[in-house]
């Protein structure tokens, strides 16, 4: 079944969900509504959406078919008169089933060495049972002896760790994007000491002095007022456009399970993607060149070495790190004014953050073989964002005024210091 293109608008008393279904046959059409749950079945579309409200099938509910334009136009009612139903335009949470952000407890049992149970009584007990009282229980993990024999697990990579043995087959596509080498081998815990030595190796004197000293240009990159500027200036929030949401509705709808450690990750490496982005739309002036997929990519640490932060001065002194050693212009000062860049879009919040996203999934997808990056992260990233809290953005707005005077000695890359 396809899922169609839809759009939602709302009044004080009722919303209004149009639904594209241009080759649809009326008479097969069906229309399920209960409490906050919608459903659309015409051959060959299905759509089911969680609502962030109660609404009515009854009462004043209505619906027509405009057939020049091929949709549909159902008006139904809010139970709760007056209730704002939010975020009708992150479609990709209605379409996407709540679920908690911790994982279930997992069946486990103790077998003896001929296979037999020999769990202790009350110790195994069912994922019903035991999934409440987890996650009202603060839990510590034992101290215990490293066993000598352990599991060899697979390096994973992308959104949340969740991939691996993607690069199987690719070798090309491997060394045009990334520079983390033999990503399905290397471990992770290898990454950033690699990282490291890469970028001081890369890093040259004389092209950083150079714009140390011939700067005119770069000073007028700085002072470039971007849109977003003009945003937070006049306090105006982003939208998205037609084709945002065209794009919002092809993306895989998923559930996230993560734990608060991977939550935290997953925020600092937005912040990483959002740097190199800032990075390149700050100096191509908002206008992206054929090089602006590449400049991301080489940017950012998590998508070209797989990085994963532990802290957020990690993901910012990783961008400024990088910052310095591969792009065309490299300059402190630069770096530092594309941290307020980051800043600013945080501060707006996750709608003007998707929009940045969904600039980078653009771009990635006329770069082959970005296209990769775009499913190994991008993707998820735009999904995910459009259920996270501008509360989490605003802290980490905050945080950089915190750590950005404490990195220059730790961007130190042989004897040149910002």
């Amino acid at each position: 079944m396809l899922t169609p293109k839809f759009e939602l608008t709302q009044t004080e008393t009722k919303v209004c969900i149009t639904v594209f279904a241009p080759y649809t046959n009326i008479s097969e059409t069906e229309i399920y509504i209960e409490k906050n749950d919608f459903r659309f079945f015409s051959p060959p579309y299905y759509l089911r959406l969680n609502l962030p409200g109660e609404i009515m099938e009854m009462g004043a509910s209505n619906g027509i078919y405009d057939a020049d334009d091929g949709k549909f136009i159902l008006t139904v009612e809010k139970v709760n008169k007056g209730e704002h139903f939010p975020n009708l335009d992150l479609i990709s949470t209605l379409l996407v089933k709540k679920t908690k952000n911790f994982p279930s407890k997992p069946d486990i049992r103790i077998l003896d060495s001929q296979g037999e149970d020999v769990s202790s009584d009350g110790s195994h007990c069912s994922q019903d049972e035991s999934s409440e009282m987890d996650c009202l229980i603060e839990q510590t993990l034992p101290e215990e002896e490293v066993p000598f024999t352990v599991m060899i697990m697979k390096p994973k990579y992308g959104f949340g760790n969740q991939y691996s043995d993607v690069f199987k087959g690719y070798a090309y596509e491997v060394l045009e994007i990334l520079d983390l080498p033999d990503p399905d081998i290397t471990a992770a815990s290898s990454r950033t000491p690699l990282r490291l030595e890469c970028e001081v190796k890369d890093f040259s004197d004389e092209h950083y002095l150079a714009d140390r000293v011939y700067r005119n240009y770069i000073d007028e990159l700085i002072a470039f007022e971007t849109v977003w500027e003009q945003y937070h200036a006049s306090g105006t929030s982003a939208t998205l456009c037609v084709e945002d949401t065209e794009r919002l509705k092809d993306f895989p709808v998923r559930e996230y399970i993560l734990m608060p450690h991977d939550q935290q990750t997953l925020y600092f490496g937005l912040l990483d993607i959002i740097a190199a982005y800032c990075y390149d739309h700050r100096t191509t002036e908002g206008d992206p060149t054929s090089e602006s997929a590449w400049t991301i990519n080489k940017l950012s640490a998590t998508l070209s070495w797989f990085e994963v932060y532990a802290t957020l001065k990690d993901a910012v002194t990783a961008f400024m790190r990088r910052s310095l050693c591969y792009p065309l212009f490299r300059n402190y000062d630069l770096s530092v004014k594309i941290l307020r860049d980051v800043q600013i879009l945080l501060l707006l919040g996750k709608r003007q953050l998707l929009k940045c996203l969904l600039d980078i999934h653009r771009l990635f997808s006329q770069s082959s073989p970005r296209f990769l990056l775009n499913r190994l992260y991008i993707e998820d990233y735009c999904v995910w964002i459009q259920g996270a809290d501008d509360k989490c953005f605003a802290a980490m707005a905050e945080e950089i005024d915190m750590v950005s005077f404490a990195v220059s000695a730790d961007v130190t890359l042989r004897k040149v210091q910002g």
